[in-house]
């Protein structure tokens, strides 16, 4: 029985997806608004652009991620609302995030002061109804767990709703990999690593060195690292074409005005794998007017950050590796001379 319930409850959830993505839809269609259109900037085809994307992520993710489509449906909603109010000249309306106990509430309309078991009191947003149960003291539909539940017990991590994890409590530090992320601690660690290291050069009497030092390590820094990733990325995706992938044919999707990081226009290409999975490839254009061809031969490298690659790809690809390698291992011998070449000079020829 219990099985049932949920299974009509999974039903009636997608059902009701369904009908969002087709409003959505409908919505869009029915826009008055186009990128030619008088009076229309940048950030107008933005949001009409978002909106579109939207619509397409939730369209096609709908089967294997209601979540996401769910979310993307009210992204694409918000993208319209902020086109209307641009258009009307009104200003832009501002977002709650989702319900913060259960995104398929919905967005939040209001914030309020929660405190879960066990835990600091804090500011959350939530949907209407759970709102209503915290005022009159009741659990809100979907809460978590109390801590005191064995089976239910979950790390101090916990992911919220939206992704963000839970805030230390007062006085609580914490390990420094909770706190920082990599880069953060390597621009921390390294810096500090070194002033140490400069710092027993002048107490060995070569100062000298240490200043020569800083110069040598930033720069050659640079070059390996700059060496690093040209080597790493390239050489991966290369690796990716010849093992696992190919030349593709992918079809042309959509046109992506300039808007947030793409300083140009845009033709949008798609592939879909024989596995389902979908791969986009972005070509930039000068202006609008470019018209984009109906398809392109692409190179398909599963695994790699972009996924499809220009079909001069593996031309340039191996140009590029033949610079960044030596580069790295040019830039790695003179971080050796640094340290420890350096410090064994100040012990044993000074």
């Amino acid at each position: 029985m219990d099985g049932d319930r949920d299974g009509d409850g999974g039903a009636a959830d997608r059902a009701r997806l369904d009908e969002d993505i087709t409003a959505l839809g409908e919505l869009l269609g029915e826009h008055p608004f186009s990128p030619g259109r008088p009076g229309a900037t940048a950030a107008m085809a933005d949001d009409f652009a978002q909106a579109l994307d939207a619509y397409d992520t939730a369209r096609r993710s709908a089967d294997r991620d209601q979540r996401l489509a769910r979310r993307t449906v009210e992204d694409g909603r918000y993208a319209l609302a902020r086109l209307d109010a641009r258009m009307a000249g009104d200003p832009l309306p501002h977002r709650l995030p989702l319900c913060f106990f259960d995104a398929r509430h919905g967005r939040a309309e209001r914030q309020v002061s929660w405190r879960p078991d066990g835990g600091a009191r804090r500011r959350i947003a939530v949907c209407a109804a759970d709102a209503v149960r915290l005022a009159d003291g009741e659990r809100p539909l979907s809460a978590p767990a109390p801590a005191s539940d064995p089976a239910s017990a979950a790390p101090r991590t916990v992911p919220t709703a939206r992704g963000a994890a839970l805030p230390l409590a007062p006085g609580e530090r914490g390990r420094l990999r909770d706190r920082y992320s990599k880069e953060q601690l390597a621009w921390r660690v390294g810096p500090a690593g070194y002033a140490v290291y400069a710092l027993l050069l002048v107490l060995l009497g070569a100062p000298d060195l240490a200043l020569m030092g800083v110069y040598v390590t930033v720069v050659a820094g640079t070059v390996t690292g700059l060496g690093a990733a040209g080597t790493w990325l390239t050489g991966r995706a290369l690796w990716n074409i010849v093992r696992r992938g190919g030349r593709v044919t992918a079809g042309y999707l959509r046109t992506e005005p300039p808007g947030p990081g793409r300083s140009r226009w845009g033709h949008v290409y798609g592939y879909t794998d024989p596995a389902g999975k979908e791969w986009t490839y972005r070509r930039d254009a000068e202006d609008s007017t470019v018209r984009p061809l109906a398809e392109r031969a692409l190179w398909l490298a599963p695994g790699s950050p972009k996924g499809l690659y220009a079909h001069v790809y593996p031309y340039w690809g191996v140009a590029a590796l033949l610079l960044s390698a030596p580069a790295f291992l040019a830039g790695c011998a003179a971080l050796l001379i640094v340290c420890p070449g350096f410090l064994l000079r100040a012990l044993f020829f000074s």
